[in-house]
């Protein structure tokens, strides 16, 4: 099968299936092979799909006569398929960001803006002493503003 035989036909809506292209495009000539582009996560399909025909010409009546016609409610657009070329490497968004933005100390006109954000972790480990302990609590502070304690 060479791609001038091969047709990408585009705007199918999506209930098409596979039958009903080959069914539609079956009235132009031999049909070597269909298939549609489909999502990969929830296996819908994209909208898409390649036509395959024995000859050239067979190629060329199916672009003449169903050019910009209507296949279930959605006027099909067809063109010769070009060949696949090589595409670089997709790059691996799973871990594309941090989750914390790294701070500088550069980044902040005072030090002390810093440590604004910092929480101190709950629980901390002592390897030196071989258990876990709880960190000490801050003392309450009174509001004088509010006449309340702040926490």
């Amino acid at each position: 099968m060479t791609e001038q035989n091969k047709l990408y036909v585009k705007n199918l809506a999506y209930c098409v299936t596979e039958g009903d292209l080959t069914a539609y495009f079956s009235q132009f000539g031999e049909i070597v092979f269909c298939k549609l582009l489909r999502e990969q996560g929830s296996n819908r399909s994209r909208g898409c799909g390649f036509v395959g025909f024995k000859t050239r010409e067979q190629a060329d009546k199916a672009i003449e006569m169903a050019q910009d016609q209507d296949l279930m409610g959605r006027a099909l657009v067809i063109e010769f398929a070009r060949e696949k070329t090589d595409r670089p490497p997709r790059a691996n968004f799973s871990n594309a960001r941090p989750a914390i933005k790294p701070v500088s100390a550069y980044s902040y006109p005072n030090r002390e803006d810093m440590y604004q954000n910092y929480q101190q972790p709950e629980m901390t480990h002592h390897s030196t002493w071989g258990d876990w302990q709880e960190p000490k609590k801050q003392p309450r502070r009174l509001n004088k503003d509010r006449r309340r304690f702040n926490d």
